[in-house]
């Protein structure tokens, strides 16, 4: 729940109410009840209809980020934390606190996002 993201995790037992999974990234093992389970791969995240910035919800941790710095600069990085009314936003080396509603989000091609726009070739001829 810090990070508002799914995470990859393997079955390891499942009793009465909870499963017992282990993390496929740390290892780490957690005791889990069935409802934060997400088998399906649905879509699980939290939009807003919010016009100015950015809600928590709609962020996770590791999602790219911009805004507009104390001297006017347009800023990009990636969010590294949620608070409570400021994102933990990584710029280079340099660690930012900024709050959601000036944040707007970054599309990058570079980043591996799995964007994908349905279409079909048309050849001309």
């Amino acid at each position: 729940s810090d990070e508002n993201r799914l995470i990859e995790a393997v079955i390891v037992s499942v009793k009465r109410t909870r499963a017992l999974v282990r993390n496929k990234h740390d290892g780490k093992r957690w005791n889990v009840p069935f409802y934060q389970i997400n088998i399906d791969g649905t879509d699980a995240d939290i939009k807003s209809d919010k016009k100015k910035g950015i809600d928590r919800n709609s962020l996770k941790v590791g999602d790219y980020v911009g805004f507009i710095d104390n001297e006017g600069q347009e800023v990009f990085g990636q969010v590294t934390k949620l608070n409570p009314k400021t994102a933990g936003v990584l710029v280079g080396k340099v660690k930012w606190r900024v709050h959601y509603a000036s944040l707007s989000p970054v599309l990058d091609g570079q980043t591996g996002s799995n964007l994908v726009l349905e279409g079909e070739v048309i050849q001309n001829g």
